[in-house]
């Protein structure tokens, strides 16, 4: 087998069209994506007018503890895991 690189071949084969094609046809895809990502947001509002977040309940254990509670349950840990 004979392999022989030139231009000429690029040219009987349509490689620049075939390029020039796929490019285009990437660059509107891309920007297609482009666009559908900033619209989410928008989607999103209107998506939650339909569909509304449920209220779940909460429950003592969800509130968040204050910081002297989280510091005495640090150190009674600690004490006993040294004793």
């Amino acid at each position: 087998m004979d392999f022989t690189f030139s231009v000429q071949n690029i040219f009987d084969g349509h490689g620049f069209a075939v390029s020039a094609t796929g490019m285009v046809i990437v660059f509107f895809v891309l920007a297609a994506i482009s666009i559908v990502i900033a619209l989410v947001p928008h989607l999103l509002v209107i998506v939650n007018r339909y569909f509304p977040e449920k209220k779940r309940k909460t429950f003592a254990s969800d509130r968040p503890q204050s910081d002297d509670s989280v510091v005495a349950a640090i150190s009674a840990a600690l004490h006993r895991q040294n004793s």
